[in-house]
């Protein structure tokens, strides 16, 4: 038998995932089987699956340790930039060529596995809210406990996170702001197709965008003086590519992209990575407004 009390980085949890967590190697269908029979319990009781985990809570789980052996996960000691840290959220800053998440199993060095490196020592498993392209830089958050992933993950699908991108494009945009539509389909091939057009399979796709003189930062400032245009785009919607795809779509592709970009203008210049940088996140947390930038 194994128990546990429920802390804060738990409250709020179903029931079934945090059964699933802690004893891993549990099939599916004997997990809901030992909830029948009374073998995993809830405060003494018989639980439901779907019951939210309170602070304080006693998890009793009357099953055979063999259910309770991990994986041993590869994590890298590679350090992290951090941006902000706070006992709910850690903002970390990614630079471009680090996969977000493990493409290869040969490859540990990631930037979930640097985080859950950091953090090896708290009891809740952190998960990254946001993501970007490998060679995609900027702000990644991850939530540091179950009440402020579910926080975030809420406001990403209700649209009321504010995500902000500086990126250098080939041409300039006719208006100096705008706020542009589209239509985007994810392809067999992993990229993806912009359509001006609703067409079957493809999702809307809104990206509000202004030229800037220059970034506060200082950031992709030389690409300034050889007459680029610097960017900054805002994603309503978040799909996969979106800005790369939805600006080369428009008729200013980033420089450096060699998907959706200008291959011409990428060996003038001779940059072989989108100039793409997730620079700003807006976002409630714990009934805090918390803005991270990079500086």
């Amino acid at each position: 038998m194994k128990t546990y009390v429920i802390g804060k980085n738990d409250a709020g949890r179903r029931t079934d995932k945090f059964i699933k967590e802690s004893a891993p190697k549990l099939p599916q269908s004997l997990l809901y089987k030992y909830i029948r029979l009374k073998k995993i319990k809830v405060n003494g009781k018989r639980c439901d699956p779907g019951y939210l985990l309170c602070e304080g809570d006693c998890v009793c789980m009357y099953i055979n340790d063999e259910f309770f052996v991990r994986e041993k996960e590869i994590l890298s000691e590679l350090p992290i930039d951090i941006v902000y840290e706070n006992t709910d959220v850690l903002a970390v800053f990614k630079p471009p060529g680090l996969p977000v998440h493990c493409t290869n199993k040969k490859n540990a060095d990631t930037l979930i596995s640097r985080v859950k490196y950091y953090l090896r020592n708290e009891r809740f498993t952190p998960a990254l809210c946001n993501r970007l392209d490998v060679n995609t830089s900027g702000l990644v958050i991850a939530a540091k406990n179950s009440k402020a992933l579910r926080e975030i993950n809420e406001q990403l699908k209700l649209r009321q996170a504010v995500r902000k991108y500086l990126c250098v494009t080939v041409n300039k945009p006719a208006k100096d702001s705008g706020t542009l539509s589209a239509y985007h389909k994810i392809n067999k091939d992993g990229n993806v197709s912009v359509s001006f057009e609703p067409l079957d399979g493809y999702k809307e796709i809104i990206t509000v965008y202004n030229v800037l003189k220059t970034s506060e930062n200082g950031m992709f400032a030389e690409y300034l003086q050889a007459g680029l245009c610097l960017l900054e785009a805002e994603l309503i919607t978040g799909r996969k590519h979106q800005i790369r795809a939805h600006l080369s779509a428009e008729g200013f592709p980033i420089l450096g992209d060699s998907v959706y970009g200008d291959i011409a203008a990428n060996e003038k210049y001779g940059v072989h990575r989108q100039l793409l940088c997730a620079y700003k996140i807006e976002l409630t947390v714990g009934g805090e407004l918390l803005t991270v930038s990079v500086s």
